[in-house]
């Protein structure tokens, strides 16, 4: 007999706070840490489960970090249909291309073979290759994503309904959303939104290393990116 363990986590970033509000992404570290440590103790097949959309798309690398760090096979729940508003394809082309490039970067730096298709993707002999092969049909995903933002007007109602009864906003965990989701503005608005947010983190001295430490990497990628 053996005992197959799945997490289901959107992100590892802020973004997670907001699509799985009210939770923290420090606390969700946590708990994942805790997980993994349990079930190898029990030697358990584990699994991190996610559902990729218009909100995380741009920061799921965060979560193939800590799988391919754990060697941790990650099981994509096939591509997002409702609410419809929430599809990847809603996202704006020039958003589109930034996830695909954040991909393709992320496949760039994370080497390894992949001879066939992999079928058992809860092999863990074989963790590696299956978190490249997922990554890689997220770029092939998104190479012929359809145009599906004329339903960003929908997506804005539903995201207010959402927070009129969290009392969050979008902005806050999300900077490259502005509402009327004008991609030429996302990444000034998202470079000058993190670098402020770590100036004001640091000053108050009590947010969590793993914030500082994600906020940091996202001020050197969104560089990066201005650069290409």
């Amino acid at each position: 007999q053996s005992v197959h363990l799945n997490m289901s986590i959107e992100t590892l970033t802020l973004v997670n706070d907001y699509v799985r509000w009210p939770v923290k992404h420090d606390q969700t570290k946590h708990i994942l840490d805790r997980y993994v440590e349990f079930g190898r103790l029990h030697k358990w097949y584990m699994t991190l489960r996610t559902t990729p959309t218009a909100l995380t798309i741009h920061e799921l690398t965060s979560i193939y970090d800590y799988a391919w760090e754990h060697e941790l096979p990650v099981e994509s729940c096939n591509f997002l249909h409702n609410p419809a508003c929430l599809r990847i394809d809603v996202l704006p082309t020039a958003q589109k291309q930034q996830a695909r490039q954040r991909l393709i970067h992320w496949l760039e730096t994370h080497q390894t073979e992949v001879d066939e298709q992999i079928v058992n993707t809860r092999n863990p002999n074989i963790a590696r290759q299956q978190i490249y092969q997922d990554v890689q049909s997220y770029v092939n995903y998104l190479d012929s994503a359809k145009d599906e933002s004329d339903q960003l007007p929908e997506l804005v109602r539903y995201l207010k309904l959402l927070e009129s009864s969290r009392k969050n906003n979008i902005l806050e965990f999300i900077p490259l959303f502005i509402e009327d989701f004008k991609p030429t503005q996302k990444t000034t608005i998202s470079l000058n939104f993190l670098k402020n947010t770590l100036i004001n983190i640091i000053e108050k001295k009590e947010t969590p290393d793993l914030t500082i430490k994600w906020l940091i990497k996202e001020i050197n990628y969104e560089n990066h990116l201005q650069k290409i």
